[in-house]
């Protein structure tokens, strides 16, 4: 199982946005850490992410993609269809909110998700949904990929507002910052 969030830092030259994925084996083993950066505008999110996974060498253990959004968040842009089909792996998207018609709340409140919500599934069944989420989700309610994977995205946030100065996370992702800045 593969937890993404992101953040948006804002910058005296401009805005960066940080994607951080948490590749999990149930709810108990965080087998690894994924993460871009980019600057650029223009870059198509979805397509930046399915390169994400796909050039992982996780990849070929991942069952599915479970994607935190949030209003205002990075990930809001992201067109579930398209990183369904680029990745061929099911894509879930839990959201904070209230369930609209025909969508399904589940796990329990806590402080991640007071109210988290299955609010769109792409290449599964919603009952698959739910029991990925059930199965990754701890006692609090929240998904365990997704809560570590935000957790390390607000510490990448407070890390680059500590020290402005840092152009990204250096030797981690320097090849593939290198390659998204062109």
């Amino acid at each position: 199982m593969l937890g993404i969030d992101g953040v948006e830092l804002r910058h005296r030259t401009g805005k960066s946005k940080h994607i951080i994925g948490a590749v999990f084996r149930g709810r108990r083993w965080l087998d690894g850490v994924m993460h871009i950066e980019f600057r650029d505008k223009q870059l198509d999110l979805t397509k930046e992410i399915g390169l994400m996974i796909k050039e992982s060498p996780h990849y070929g253990q991942l069952r599915a993609v479970m994607i935190r959004k949030t209003g205002g968040a990075p990930l809001e842009s992201v067109d579930h269809e398209r990183l369904h089909a680029q990745t061929s792996l099911p894509v879930i998207a839990v959201e904070d909110r209230i369930p609209y018609r025909g969508e399904k709340a589940c796990g329990k409140p806590s402080a991640f998700a007071p109210k988290p919500t299955l609010a769109q599934i792409e290449g599964i069944s919603m009952a698959d949904a739910e029991a990925i989420f059930k199965t990754t989700s701890t006692q609090e309610g929240a998904p365990e990929p997704l809560r570590i994977a935000h957790s390390t995205a607000l510490a990448v946030k407070q890390l680059m507002k500590q020290n402005p100065e840092t152009k990204g996370l250096n030797h981690f992702t320097a090849r593939r910052v290198r390659r998204l800045s062109r």
